[in-house]
């Protein structure tokens, strides 16, 4: 009977010891910390992607799911936040690196085994002398898109999907979340006439406030 109670306390610590609490990734604009904005066709957004977690945590992994394909990936940036990129040393599994030929295309064949979606895929590992992120709040990455001039006018969702993370020893966290959708307001483009009337108001204003003074 000594031995039974022996293996369910080791089985209750093994259970413990693999245990961990939960890790969510977030999408912020970069510098700052909105969920959404607001951006003319044409022009070019910067987002962060950070995890908040109460684990040490090794092994990153998720996508980044967009809504609409064509957009352009013109930067990408994890290798200075600590995390492993392009090195044979250890892993980085990121498609595309972020040493890749930018600008580059999202669409449904840039990154899903069976094309469905436009997206890109982050899946690496702390690359700092511990080999660990501590509890906290880190940035894994950094990334700009372009949004095209023919991209649909409105509301347009950005998320991460498919989370992972995994401790030094590989094993996995039992909890695992993403913030919610970055909301990205796409409007159009101001017409030139608009843009000159505009000026002509400013002048106008400032001519006023000469004779006033």
């Amino acid at each position: 009977m000594k031995y039974f109670h022996l293996t369910i306390v080791l089985i209750l610590l093994t259970v413990g010891l693999s245990a961990h609490a939960d890790t969510t990734y977030y999408l912020y604009t970069k510098d700052g910390s909105e969920t959404s904005a607001s951006v003319m066709r044409g022009e070019t957004i910067s987002l962060w992607v950070r995890m908040v977690t109460t684990d040490p945590v090794c092994f990153v992994t998720y996508d980044t799911l967009l809504d609409e394909n064509d957009w352009q990936l013109t930067a990408r940036n994890y290798g200075t936040y600590g995390w492993h990129a392009g090195t044979a040393e250890f892993w980085d599994g990121c498609e595309p690196k972020d040493d890749a030929a930018y600008p580059i295309t999202v669409n449904n064949d840039l990154y899903d085994p069976t094309p469905s979606d436009p997206d890109f895929h982050t899946d690496t590992s702390r690359a700092d002398d511990t080999g660990v992120a501590p509890p906290g709040t880190w940035t894994v990455e950094d990334f700009t898109l372009q949004i095209p001039l023919t991209a649909p006018l409105g509301s347009h969702s950005i998320s991460l999907q498919n989370p992972g993370a995994w401790d030094w020893a590989g094993v996995p966290f039992d909890v695992i979340g993403t913030g919610d959708y970055f909301i990205l307001e796409v409007t159009e483009v101001p017409e030139p006439t608009t843009i000159a009337l505009f000026g002509l108001g400013l002048l106008g204003l400032a001519a006023r406030l000469r004779r006033r003074s």
